[in-house]
């Protein structure tokens, strides 16, 4: 699943990464706010064999995406604090977040 979504977004999940999964792939933030959804897409990543960062907020993904550098951030658009498209924004405003990929879920 991931390494789909990685290709169809142009990334090389995983090359560079300080931290692994089991299989030696990267780190990948998962933000939403649905518990289900956010336990499968972590359960398949983490079967994928990456590291999985699960996060159930917008404040708390910015937070986590500035402190963690992850490889990928997948998130949902739909959240309670910020929507995705404000988190979208001010990731790519930050200097330190600006070149993580994101894939979002219109769910």
């Amino acid at each position: 699943m991931a390494r789909d979504v990685a290709s169809a977004a142009g990334v090389g999940i995983g090359e560079g990464a300080e931290r692994r999964g089991p299989a030696g792939r990267g780190t990948v933030l998962v933000v939403d706010d649905d518990p289900i959804g956010l336990r499968l897409a972590s359960l398949h990543l983490k079967l994928a064999g990456y590291t999985v960062l699960p996060c159930v907020g917008g404040q708390a993904a910015l937070a986590a995406a500035a402190d963690d550098h992850p490889d990928l951030i997948l998130l949902d658009v739909r959240l309670p604090d910020l929507d995705g498209y404000e988190v979208c924004s001010r990731l790519k405003q930050n200097p330190a977040t600006a070149g993580i990929p994101v894939v979002s879920s219109p769910r």
